[in-house]
């Protein structure tokens, strides 16, 4: 069975991930407490770009996945869409900025494709077996939780879904954990003293 490649570029890719998940998540919880920075209210700018940011934070975790060698040839496929759907959001928190119609649009088509490209990518690491342990399976969580949080968005009360949304940037934060991981494969040498 071959094994994942664990490379400086996945590692750095990896720890990217995890600042955009912590920052997702850091901001879901400011929103919480500071109405102000709550969806529905005017764009802040300073925001709308660090969310823009985060969004290409996530690009990074998607390309890790690529970089180890967990997918196939169709999840090579999925991680583009994904990564293509990490693009449309962070074009869209920028069309919110400006008020540029067609930013609902945006974030409908950066949905579509982040759920569909992830749960193929996802099914694709599983179909390959070359991911160990339980990170494997987040891939395919973000891909059908990312559909859980569309409807939950769109039909829940704006604390809900800013409460879905730091559940979101916690399993982007666990997916870049999981790729971050220092993997030796130097066996210990001696034993207990």
């Amino acid at each position: 069975m071959p094994s994942m490649s664990f490379t400086p570029q996945v590692r750095l890719a990896a720890r990217i991930c995890i600042v955009g998940g912590a920052g997702f998540f850091i901001l879901a919880i400011a929103a919480l407490t500071v109405p102000e920075l709550a969806p529905g209210n005017p764009p802040v700018t300073w925001l709308q770009v660090l969310f823009a940011v985060l969004h290409l934070c996530q690009i990074a975790g998607i390309a890790a996945i690529g970089f180890t060698g967990a997918v196939g040839r169709a999840g090579m496929v999925g991680l583009w869409l994904a990564a293509g759907g990490a693009a449309t959001f962070a074009v869209a928190e920028l069309m919110v900025l400006i008020s540029m119609p067609g930013s609902e649009t945006a974030f409908g088509l950066g949905s579509l494709l982040t759920i569909v490209g992830l749960s193929i990518a996802g099914g694709s690491v599983l179909h390959q077996r070359t991911w160990d342990g339980p990170g494997r399976f987040l891939p395919l969580a973000l891909g059908a939780y990312n559909l859980v949080l569309v409807l939950v968005l769109s039909t829940a009360s704006a604390q809900l879904g800013i409460v879905a949304l730091a559940l979101n940037a916690v399993l982007w934060t666990l997916l870049g954990w999981s790729l971050s991981e220092t993997r030796s494969t130097v066996p210990l040498r001696g034993g207990l003293a």
